[in-house]
């Protein structure tokens, strides 16, 4: 897609580093990813969440100034009051990223810098906890876009680089796409991903669920679909609209991001 001028990241340029303690937990939760809302019981997330147990360092995700670092119970930055509990703001200008760029971090235990101070990337800004309103200890982290308002997230996936495979030399990589009916608006429906093995058969299933209602797409990808941590090889992308099945063979690449596009019409 072109690249735009406010937004110009590309394919296996991933200009944030992973927020948390490199020893710690690095993966994003699979079960509340951006835009998911756990089968309709929560609203629409607009971050992630990397679980690990209170106390585990919490790390700037690239150099830039922070421009709030307190608690949220009289300042709101989500949905209500004490939303994130207490949160560190950064500021960055990014290459590539006409915008400032800012990173959140929210419930955090402890707070380690101070509104105005200049941090480097990997710098330690606090420790992840239980505050506002999480239900678990977790470091939530989102991303947005020129504005810091609550409106203006990004998904962070698109920002990091995959994480690393287990099982494999290759560097695992993104899938993401935009899945939309006949008019161009995006769906909201289940959905199937499943590798295409090299006999022609398919893998096990995985069921990611599409942004709920409101939830920002990015700039450039226009998205609605994102899965990261992929192992590298050919996708099978399909679902049910109309009556009818839709499906897209993909390849995702090693370190990369792939997009697809799917348009239902009747």
């Amino acid at each position: 897609m072109p690249c735009d001028p406010d937004y110009c990241i590309k394919a296996g340029d991933f200009p944030l580093e992973r927020p948390i303690l490199p020893s710690a937990n690095d993966r994003v939760d699979e079960t509340y990813r951006y835009g998911y809302t756990q089968d309709g019981t929560r609203e629409p997330h607009h971050g992630v969440e990397f679980n690990n147990p209170i106390g585990t360092p919490v790390h700037a995700a690239a150099a830039g100034t922070v421009i709030y670092a307190g608690t949220d119970s009289a300042q709101v930055f989500g949905l209500y009051p004490n939303f994130y509990g207490n949160l560190v703001i950064l500021q960055h200008n990014l290459p590539g990223f006409v915008t400032p760029v800012y990173t959140l971090y929210g419930h955090l235990s402890s707070i380690a810098v101070s509104t105005g101070d200049k941090v480097s990337r990997g710098e330690g800004i606090g420790a992840v906890g239980l505050t506002g309103s999480a239900i678990g200890a977790h470091l939530h982290f989102e991303v947005r876009l020129g504005e810091i308002e609550y409106d203006h997230t990004a998904n962070p996936e698109l920002f990091l680089a995959p994480p690393a495979a287990l099982d494999s030399t290759l560097p695992n990589g993104i899938l993401t796409g935009r899945i939309e009916d006949q008019f161009g608006s995006p769906l909201n429906i289940p959905i199937t991903i499943q590798p295409v093995l090299p006999d022609g058969s398919l893998g096990s299933a995985l069921f990611p669920e599409l942004y709920g209602a409101g939830v920002p797409e990015s700039p450039v990808w226009g998205e609605n679909l994102l899965v990261s941590g992929l192992p590298a090889g050919k996708y099978r992308v399909a679902f049910v609209n109309y009556s009818k099945v839709f499906e897209h063979t993909v390849e995702v690449i090693p370190g990369g991001v792939t997009f697809v596009r799917i348009q239902a019409k009747p």
